[in-house]
Order: structure tokens, then C-alpha cells, then sequence
């Protein structure tokens, strides 16, 4: 591998980790520009929002509740406890799939008439096809082989406690499960970094 690739594969596994640290930034960005215009409000009338418009509400509705699902720690930081008893799948075959999902949400953006929208859809249009334009490149360099960074991994799940509800005795069972289950998600991201370091792709030391 030239050291013009390795150095451009570490720079976007690093930007690809912050996207996943922060998976919630982007997509809730769009949400939040969504409900400005009435995703959370009463339905608009038909003359009030263009169907280019509503097509784009759905498909960011529907890829926010499947990042939502794919990543529960993501989930219960930002507030959606639906998958607060869950881990991330992050095993080889997971993240494939999950790959080719990003790459039909950014063929279903792609179909929606960009001329037709304005405003605040406009902003969101343009947030949604960067944030799985970044996602699917991160996927194409190979980022998923460091899936630790000095500042989130697996030695920093003893700061889920920080994010997580406890009200409830289901809340409880929640956070007893994902003790009782961290073994398959932990042997994953180790399998990921040993592929990571048979292929030269690790962090570097001094950021560790």
C-alpha cells in the first residue's frame, strides 16, 4: 500500500469513526429541519408541501429508525431506549449488509427531484446525501478495521451508564442484559482490529 493511501484511509476511518461517534449529529440535523417544516407537526396540506418534499421526509424518517436499530448505543445516547438491552452487530457479514443499505439510501435520494425542493428540504436534501456519501466511502476504506479510537470503543462501554435511563424496572433488565450479552459484541471488534492490524490499518500510537 503507497503511503498516499494509507495516509487518505487513516484520515477517513478517523473522520468515519466521528461520523459513528456522532452517527446521531447528521441525521438529527435533518430531523430537526424536517419538524421545522411539519414532520412533527399536524400533516400540511398538499398545496403546503411538494411530493419531492414529502418523498425526502419519509426516507429520512425511515434511515434514521434503521441507524437507530443498528447502532442501540447511538440509540440510548440520544435518547431513543427502543434498543437500550442491545449491542451493535459489528460482525463482518452485519456491516456488508449494512453497506448496501447506504448505498440504496443514497440511490433513493438520488431519485427524489432535487429542482423540486427549497429552503430548509433543500439543506436537509444536501445533509442526507453527504452524510451516506461519507458513510458508504468510510465503508469502501476499510474504516471498520480501527474500531477503537482514544475516545470510543469497547473500553469506554463503562460510560454507557452516563447515557442510559434508569427508571423502571425494564430499564434495569436492560442494562443487566447488556452486561449479561457484551462477550459477542466485544469478540467482534477484536476479530475487526486483529484484520485490521494483519492489513496495516490501526490507529496511530501516539493518538492511543
Amino acid at each position: 500500500m503507497s503511503p498516499e493511501r494509507a495516509i487518505s484511509r487513516r484520515a477517513i476511518a478517523r473522520r468515519g469513526n466521528s461520523l459513528k461517534t456522532r452517527a446521531i449529529l447528521g441525521m438529527s440535523c435533518a430531523i430537526v429541519l424536517l419538524g421545522r417544516t411539519g414532520w412533527t407537526q399536524a400533516a400540511p396540506s398538499a398545496q403546503s408541501r411538494t411530493p419531492a418534499a414529502s418523498q425526502l421526509q419519509h426516507l429520512v424518517a425511515t434511515q434514521w429508525q434503521r441507524e437507530m436499530r443498528e447502532n442501540p448505543l447511538e440509540a440510548s445516547a440520544d435518547g431513543f431506549h427502543a434498543y437500550d438491552g442491545l449491542w451493535p452487530d459489528v460482525s463482518l457479514t452485519t456491516l456488508a449488509r449494512e453497506h448496501q443499505e447506504d448505498i440504496q439510501a443514497l440511490q433513493d435520494v438520488a431519485a427524489i427531484p432535487r429542482a423540486s425542493l427549497s429552503g430548509e428540504d433543500l439543506i436537509t436534501y444536501e445533509l442526507f446525501d453527504y452524510r451516506y456519501r461519507m458513510r458508504i466511502r468510510s465503508y469502501e476504506l476499510e474504516s471498520y478495521l480501527m474500531p477503537l479510537t482514544e475516545l470510543s470503543g469497547i473500553q469506554t462501554a463503562g460510560n454507557l451508564t452516563h447515557t442510559l435511563r434508569f427508571r423502571n424496572e425494564a430499564d434495569y433488565r436492560n442494562f443487566v442484559h447488556r452486561l449479561r450479552t457484551f462477550r459477542p459484541y466485544m469478540d467482534e471488534t477484536v476479530a475487526l482490529l486483529k484484520q485490521g492490524v494483519s492489513q496495516g490499518m490501526t490507529e496511530p500510537r501516539v493518538v492511543m
